[in-house]
């Protein structure tokens, strides 16, 4: 299924899904062009979003089009109002669950990924090692949830663009050590894409430090990994 068939159809089918067959929006989204539905997606998954929580929908459907409208921004590079929206979705998750909820840490980690992108590199920080503080209060630091690796390793990237590159392989490298504890890396492709992914991060930092040595250890600690490309910044 292509972009705009895949758009048009997603929020055709929420729409019914919510409001009914016969609502007035979704018989409008059933005649609408695909290619100018495309071109309003956010506006319209703002409106569907009103029309759901006017409507009474159950929390997890209003839920879902938040996280939604919140790709959809991000992807923008509508940073503030992404922020906005994933604000809302912590706070609507602290009501409903509790502030301790996977759900309320991964929203967290989201917005720290957003200060990260505005280069608002105090407030990405903070947020990420309150996240860390909270993935690793219940289980603690030998039983890591996969929360506590991914923000390890933003918090890394984090020190690296500050050029704090000591803090930065710190990161890495207990990022590194979680995943190989949660994780068997050779269950599928897209374990070895991620560990491969940590391991390249944490060559880069031994090279900016120039520590060579270092970069020889991991090359040896680590021989079917053919290390040098990030894979993503």
């Amino acid at each position: 299924m292509s972009l705009l068939p895949a758009g048009h159809w997603y929020f055709d089918s929420v729409t019914q899904h919510v409001l009914g067959f016969h609502h007035p929006l979704a018989t409008s989204l059933r005649l609408v062009k695909e290619d100018t539905l495309f071109d309003s997606v956010e506006p319209v998954l703002r409106l569907i979003l009103d029309v759901a929580k006017e409507a009474g929908s159950a929390n997890s459907e209003v839920c879902s089009l938040k996280d939604s409208l919140t790709s959809l921004l991000t992807r923008q590079g509508k940073f503030l109002s992404a922020m906005d929206v994933c604000q809302s979705m912590i706070a609507d998750d602290i009501t409903r669950k509790d502030h301790r909820h996977e759900r309320v840490r991964l929203n967290m980690n989201r917005l720290g990924y957003l200060y990260l992108a505005q280069r608002s590199y105090d407030g990405a920080e903070k947020m990420s090692l309150e996240v860390l503080s909270l993935a690793l209060s219940d289980r603690g630091s030998g039983h890591p949830q996969p929360c506590a690796i991914l923000t390890c390793e933003r918090l890394g990237i984090l020190y690296k663009v500050k050029s704090d590159y000591e803090r930065s392989e710190r990161c890495f490298r207990q990022a590194v050590d979680w995943f190989s504890k949660k994780f068997t890396v050779d269950d599928t492709d897209v374990m070895v894409y991620l560990y491969k992914n940590l391991l390249s991060l944490l060559e880069e930092i031994l090279v900016l430090q120039e520590r060579w040595d270092g970069v020889d250890r991991l090359h040896k600690d680590f021989p079917g990994f053919a290390l040098g490309d990030v894979l993503y910044p």
